[in-house]
């Protein structure tokens, strides 16, 4: 089992736990992953105040990649965010020029609800898995496993190409893996790694 199958693993757990306990609409939070050169984790970060809009959440998640891979040395990283993804190979946009999320909420059949994880090593190329699913009658999730998509290059499924760039901005750091912790803290982040002993938020 590679870093991207565990963690994909966990994250299906997490959704199907979600919305046992909170309902259906549930949605996982955003987070951030790190792993050191031989596939540890390092300590991963959850998006636990709520961002303004799209785009502070965007630049929550470039300081935090950034802090990660500067301060804590991390050679993976791993982005997981909700979505969408259509059955159209590389189809975003509609020629009414819906959204995917527009789609899906007029009841588009070609549109599926998705966990996707961005993976990425430093130098290296990303690689993308979108878990579609649907949300059932008594709190339960059904995995798509046929619609899934791996792509070992780019980003595809509907996932927005925009993330590609939070792997490659440089952020101001701490001198020590304590201090980037708490910064990732200040993003809106709650923080768990065992190198910190408890949670940090």
């Amino acid at each position: 089992m590679d870093v991207v199958d565990g963690l994909c693993a966990d994250l299906r757990l997490w959704k199907e736990c979600l919305v046992r306990e909170e309902g259906i609409g549930s949605d996982c939070a955003p987070s951030v992953y790190a792993f050191d050169g031989s596939g540890g984790l390092l300590g991963f970060a959850v998006l636990v105040v709520p961002p303004v809009d799209r785009g502070d959440q965007f630049r929550r998640l470039v300081e935090v990649v950034g802090l990660m891979r500067e301060g804590w040395g991390a050679v993976g990283l791993a982005v997981a965010l909700e979505g969408f993804l259509t059955v159209d190979e590389g189809a975003v946009f509609d020629p009414d020029g819906l959204s995917l999320a527009e789609r899906f909420a007029l009841g588009d059949g070609d549109v599926f609800e998705t966990v996707s994880v961005v993976f990425r090593e430093v130098g290296g190329v990303s690689r993308v898995h979108s878990m579609p699913y649907r949300q059932l009658v008594g709190r339960r999730v059904e995995w798509l496993s046929g619609l899934a998509r791996d792509v070992s290059e780019g980003v595809a499924g509907g996932f927005p190409r925009v993330l590609e760039r939070v792997f490659d901005v440089v952020v101001p750091v701490a001198d020590d893996f304590v201090g980037c912790a708490e910064l990732i803290a200040g993003c809106g982040f709650l923080v768990v790694s065992e190198f910190l002993g408890s949670g940090l938020n």
